[in-house]
């Protein structure tokens, strides 16, 4: 049998990023790549790439305040309905 220490030990190696940041520097790295080429090629690449950016920026910050961010929508989403219904 092994000697494998066990879990939540001070021997086991510890990640140095979480799997979110993993997940953000993977695509960030496309975005940063196509903002350079749009540099070196074409400008419509440099938009693109910084679009992409802000894409995931936002992503990011949509994943983190998904709660906050739902409740004003369901609130919304009910006083829409209930003024279509009160119009017709």
């Amino acid at each position: 049998m092994t000697n494998v220490p066990p879990v939540g030990s001070a021997d086991t190696p510890k990640r140095r990023f979480g799997m979110e940041e993993i997940a953000f520097v993977a695509l960030l790295a496309p975005s940063l790549t196509t903002v350079f080429a749009g540099i070196h090629f074409d400008w419509r690449l440099a938009v693109l790439g910084i679009l992409l950016a802000v894409g995931t920026a936002s992503a990011a910050l949509v994943e983190e305040f998904f709660w906050i961010l739902l409740i004003p929508a369901v609130v919304a989403g009910v006083i829409v309905v209930v003024w279509q219904r009160r119009k017709s």
